[in-house]
């Protein structure tokens, strides 16, 4: 809600979202829990990969608690300190000279994969929310 439109955006982009199970008592904490993460405004905070979301749904399902959105590491933090120390991640090489440097928001990859990501992410929550509604 806002009294404009720039109101409404600046709430999407600023505000925090209300808990899923605030809106929908019906969810269990865990769904919500995994909404959250993938709603998170800050993209480091939501899942790495699709693999990650269907396996916090799976474990759901069998009512257990979804691990990787519990996780208590902030990987923003280790990533600046990563920056900070110089340090390289294990699993990049160095850049060398004249080697390729595209940004990733410009390699097809990166927008399949995003894509990809984000067709699993709303599959997922409508099967689950389908496959509740015939309880």
């Amino acid at each position: 809600d806002g009294s404009n439109p720039s109101a409404v955006m600046h709430q999407h982009l600023k505000a925090e979202p209300v808990p899923p199970d605030h809106i929908n008592p019906n969810l269990s904490a865990g769904i919500s829990e995994i909404i959250e993460v993938c709603m998170n405004k800050d993209a480091d905070k939501r899942y790495n990969s699709s693999a990650d979301l269907l396996e916090d749904l799976e474990a759901v399902a069998r009512n257990e608690p979804p691990v990787q959105a519990r996780k208590k590491f902030d990987l923003a933090s280790l990533s600046a300190l990563e920056q900070t120390t110089g340090a390289i991640h294990p699993n990049q090489a160095p850049k060398e000279a004249g080697q390729d440097q595209t940004p990733l928001a410009r390699q097809p990859v990166f927008w399949s994969a995003l894509i990809g990501w984000a067709l699993a992410t709303v599959l997922a929550l409508v099967i689950f929310l389908v496959a509740n509604s015939t309880r």
